[in-house]
């Protein structure tokens, strides 16, 4: 096969510089979530205009699209393992099945979104306690919204495959130009122009479908017709393999059980700090909005790492697998340790640029110099735990998640907010956990349980389908 522009080659991912296979892949993933972020802003705008009503259906909706993503996160996680460790060893037959597997369970897991967020988008959003309304608003937009899940969950399984093969270039591609479909139709879909019946909330909903759909196309081009890709793909290998879908499920359930657990100690985080008034409510929701700083290098280092231990794992190569996971995590950390100078150089002048209401701003200040503080923790253990995740092993990140969350996190928000009669306790406990999080990680990832499992689905992945005649 030809190669992509951007995409970076097995070769240099298992025999190059190790630093410039990490940065290649990481800039368009960067960028990738960047843009998503900066979308849901743009969407948020102008929804803004139509009304609180319309704003609440959108944020209510907001939340089973966390829910969809949180499925997705299994099948993409046990996809991008199973390929990059096929790639790795040469076994371009194991990474063709592995994505069509992967597309199947995602289209499964889409159709259940629609057979379910269709006729139930109503009494769904009453059960999350919309009023009327809300619901009037809300129906029309969930149902939608249920249906574009199908391009959401398909895309997503295909950009994991293209990442594990060392091409996070053409997934990049694809959501700028959705993006940009959904940007220019919002405001038309929304609002009536160019002689089109204005839809309200239910045209932001139409432009997300035809965006994504878009992006769609893009990847279908790429695996079914251009001969540019890492690999081709064909109707056979579509056909159900339930062994590798098995293997992709067990890579996967814990990875998105890290993401089930990271979501619900949010919410009951928030939960202690509403207890405190709306001034902290403020002060954390702006607090949290500008980790997106630092999530974004994180993400980005973490989805090379893993593709880069991937392959590497594949190829035999453990030590050098085990180099990518700590050169992407200094490299996270070195830009983490930027973010945090400038937060701590102007808290309140950040924080005012949100909210300039001097209690916000004090309390505001406060928790970004926390949070801010373990940033490095945070981007360790965010990079490890994807690059333990790229070689199969999802199991210890999610303890690792667990643990700091669950065992420590949360018990000592609760005692100290209580201790203290603050909301300062829950700060202070998120640092702590965060810290807990990042050693923790580093030290699993030194003990090396995630060579064992990758050199396990090495052996064993080869025997998950029959073989096939070559592509041509």
């Amino acid at each position: 096969m030809g190669q992509v522009r951007g995409q970076v080659p097995t070769e240099q991912i298992l025999e190059g510089s190790i630093p410039r296979a990490l940065w290649r892949l990481t800039l368009p993933t960067w960028g990738a979530f960047l843009t998503h972020d900066l979308l849901g802003i743009v969407d948020l705008f102008f929804v803004g205009r139509l009304g609180k009503e319309a704003v609440a259906a959108v944020a209510m909706s907001g939340i089973i699209m966390g829910i969809i993503i949180m499925l997705g996160t299994g099948v993409t996680t046990g996809t991008m393992a199973l390929v990059s460790n096929a790639l790795g060893r040469g076994d371009e037959e194991a990474a063709r099945d592995a994505t069509g597997q992967s597309l199947l369970m995602g289209l499964f897991l889409a159709l259940l979104v629609v057979a379910f967020g269709v006729p139930l988008a109503g009494p769904i959003l009453r059960l999350m306690g919309a009023d009327s309304a809300v619901v009037a608003e809300g129906t029309p937009y969930l149902r939608i919204f249920a249906v574009s899940s199908l391009a959401l969950m398909t895309m997503m399984a295909l950009s994991a495959a293209l990442r594990g093969a060392g091409d996070a270039m053409t997934p990049f591609k694809a959501m700028v130009l959705g993006n940009a479909v959904n940007l220019v139709l919002d405001p038309i879909l929304i609002f009536g122009l160019l002689g089109l019946p204005a839809l309200g909330v239910a045209g932001s909903a139409w432009a997300t479908l035809v965006g994504r759909s878009t992006g769609l196309v893009v990847m279908v081009y790429v695996f079914f017709i251009s001969r540019s890709g890492p690999f081709r793909l064909h109707l056979r290998d579509l056909r159900p393999n339930p062994v590798r879908i098995w293997r992709i499920l067990r890579i996967g359930v814990f990875a998105s059980g890290r993401m089930f657990v990271r979501n619900v100690a949010g919410l009951l985080l928030m939960r202690i700090v509403a207890a405190f008034g709306t001034v902290p409510v403020a002060a954390y929701g702006i607090a949290m909005r500008l980790q997106i700083v630092m999530f974004a290098p994180s993400i980005g280092f973490g989805t090379a790492a893993a593709a880069v231990i991937g392959q590497n794992l594949g190829a035999r190569q453990p030590g050098r697998a085990a180099r990518a996971g700590w050169m992407g995590t200094g490299m996270a950390a070195a830009i983490c340790l930027v973010f945090m100078g400038v937060f701590w150089a102007m808290p309140d002048r950040i924080i005012a640029l949100f909210n300039d209401e001097p209690e916000v701003v004090t309390m505001g200040a406060e928790v970004l110099l926390w949070f801010s503080a373990s940033f490095v923790f945070m981007a360790t253990e965010f990079v490890l735990g994807q690059g333990m995740a790229g070689a199969g092993d999802t199991l210890v990140p999610m303890l690792v998640k667990a643990f700091s969350l669950l065992v420590v996190g949360l018990p000592l928000a609760f005692g100290l907010s209580a201790a203290l009669s603050s909301a300062r306790g829950v700060w202070i406990a998120i640092f702590a956990s965060n810290v807990m999080a990042g050693v923790s990680s580093a030290v699993l990832f030194r003990w090396g349980r995630w060579k064992k499992v990758g050199a396990e689905i090495a052996r064993r992945d080869g025997e998950a389908a029959p073989r096939r005649a070559p592509a041509e």
